[in-house]
């Protein structure tokens, strides 16, 4: 017991470490230090300028690099953050590319000044070491002489900021993408499991049916059959509820199926069920549904009855085939004899196999035959 305990706390602290773990990786990925990360790359690339720079203390030389680094940080994060989702995105391009203008027109007539404003104070120190933009500059402040100097420094902040608008405007765009991605799954997702529950009304409906019939004529049969809906019914809610099934498992409940179906039929030569692989296969839980419920649902006022039902899976490619004889021709010709089950299973192939699977239905003399196949599993 006490070895016991003490494994399952080792279990439990490997599971706060793995998580702990995985925390500390999404941090390191996540967007914002992804920007640090970009930042002090630029402050890396821009430091080894430094070097000559001896008679100031590196601090102060460094904090210049930041200093003069947060004009770029800025137009950066202003546009980003709040021109392009406030204007561009909106739609509102036009008054976006001017609002963008001014900024950077403000931007590098701060940064120019700023330039100025250095050398006047410190006549020794090389602004242009620390400056991200090399460009010399008079030493007139003036607003006249400030434009003067301005042109490199608004070119190249210009270009920078068209290069951050074209990754934001990436980034938007993959972020719909996704966004829409994920809703269209979901759509997806949730009509499939709508799909699959109008099916399992119509089986329950069916099969209780059946029983009925067994016990108003007090057959001994009766109890075998309600043991083998149970497990149909435990299949269907618990085990049926994913996108893939194994074979395996679906053949046991089709199986069930038939079984529950045949104790009301006298066995006959002409009733025949194959269902095979040549491997193991995943499959979509319940596709064969609605074609065993027509099949036995009109051949039940037949005399003769005649039904031959195969399922095969052979080199990954699926193929269900159904023909039975039935009494009245023309509610088959008029498609009444699908109901919303092969409706459904047109929906349901649509979604997972699109342009993948075949369904052909015939109508000959006194026999409906429909065949479906779908070319690839997976």
């Amino acid at each position: 017991m006490r070895i016991q305990k003490n494994f399952v706390l080792f279990c439990y602290m490997n599971t706060i470490g793995l998580t702990k773990f995985q925390n500390i990786l999404n941090a390191l990925s996540s967007r914002v230090t992804l920007n640090i990360y970009f930042w002090v790359l630029m402050l890396l690339i821009k430091m080894p300028d430094a070097d000559d720079q001896t008679a100031y203390p590196k601090m102060f030389y460094y904090g210049m690099m930041v200093f003069y680094l947060s004009f770029f940080a800025v137009l950066a994060y202003v546009n980003n953050l709040v021109l392009m989702p406030k204007f561009f995105f909106k739609g509102k391009r036009l008054l976006y590319v001017l609002l963008a203008i001014v900024m950077v027109f403000v931007v590098s007539y701060a940064y120019t000044f700023f330039m100025k404003y250095m050398s006047e104070v410190f006549p020794s120190f090389d602004t242009m070491q620390t400056s991200i933009v090399m460009s010399p500059v008079s030493n007139d402040m003036s607003f006249n002489g400030v434009i003067n100097d301005i042109d490199t420094y608004f070119n190249l902040m210009i270009i920078w900021v068209l290069v951050f608008s074209l990754l934001g405007y990436y980034h938007h765009n993959s972020a719909k993408v996704k966004t829409m991605q994920q809703l269209i799954s979901s759509h997806q997702e949730a009509e499939l499991n709508f799909l699959k529950n109008q099916l399992n009304p119509h089986f329950l409906f069916n099969t209780l049916n059946n029983l009925y019939a067994l016990t108003l004529k007090k057959s001994d049969e009766a109890p075998e059959a309600i043991l083998k809906l149970s497990s149909v019914l435990r299949y269907v809610l618990y085990e049926a509820d994913t996108k893939l099934v194994s074979f395996d498992q679906e053949k046991e409940i089709i199986q069930a199926y038939i079984d529950i179906e045949m104790l009301r039929i006298q066995d006959s030569p002409k009733i025949q069920f194959s269902i095979t692989s040549d491997g193991s296969y995943n499959v979509p839980p319940l596709i064969w549904l609605p074609i065993l419920e027509n099949v036995f649902k009109h051949t039940r006022v037949v005399r003769d009855m005649e039904i031959n039902f195969q399922l095969s899976i052979q080199n990954n490619k699926l193929r269900m085939f159904a023909k039975n004889n039935f009494a009245h021709a023309s509610k088959i010709a008029n498609n009444e004899k699908g109901g919303i089950g092969l409706d459904n299973l047109k929906k349901r192939l649509a979604l997972l196999y699109p342009n993948q699977f075949h369904i052909n239905q015939l109508v000959e003399d006194n026999y409906f035959s429909i065949e479906v196949t779908i070319d690839k599993l997976s």
